[in-house]
């Protein structure tokens, strides 16, 4: 999972609600020293005398954190189950049950989970998934069900009666699920819908 952290942004959004429901909070980078940035601001008087949400002392750092209406040091805005540094993570943080978590950490501990409609398994809710039609799939699953080719970025596939086919094989005659792919009549399915690969 590939995730843009952008060093100079002011405030970043994330999901919030209140007791065991999550939270959406801003979540913002600010100048605390140094040279000010046209896309950073200044942090006021109080918000150095009254210091860092998380360890109390004063923030001298260059940079800060601003989330849940308070200041951090960059260390001391961390996960509460893997200590990553959020401000290093992505654009969002979570809080649920007064706990300050990453995305997967919610995800892992508060998320659903699913199925995968080729291998049947369980889908963790932190996993990244495909989606075709109403089903979600494993990136390992997602690919052609009569050849195997897996779909690059713009590749086109069929969904036909719930079996994803290659644009090759669909051209061929896309087999209904209960044959055996060796052997049987090829036909068309009018239930086959294109899609381009969301990857």
């Amino acid at each position: 999972m590939c995730v843009l952290v952008h060093a100079a942004v002011l405030s970043r959004s994330c999901m919030q609600n209140h007791p065991l429901k999550h939270h959406r909070v801003p979540l913002g980078l600010v100048l605390g020293a140094g040279e000010p940035s046209p896309r950073m601001e200044q942090p006021s008087e109080s918000v150095v005398r009254h210091g860092c949400a998380g360890c109390k002392k004063k923030i001298k750092d260059r940079y800060l954190l601003k989330a849940l209406d308070q200041f951090w040091h960059e260390d001391c805005l961390k996960c509460a189950c893997c200590e990553c540094r959020l401000g290093e993570v992505g654009s969002t943080l979570f809080t649920k049950a007064n706990l300050i978590l990453c995305r997967r950490d919610y995800l892992r501990l508060f998320g659903t989970t699913g199925s995968c409609a080729v291998c049947s398994k369980i889908i963790p809710a932190f996993e990244i998934v495909m989606r075709a039609g109403n089903n979600v799939y494993h990136l390992d699953c997602f690919a052609c069900q009569r050849c195997n080719h897996r779909f690059c970025v713009g590749d086109k596939f069929f969904l036909c009666e719930n079996t994803i086919l290659c644009q090759l094989d669909y051209q061929d005659g896309p087999l209904p699920l209960a044959e055996p792919v060796q052997t049987g009549p090829r036909h068309s399915s009018p239930s086959a819908t294109p899609y381009s690969s969301p990857v």
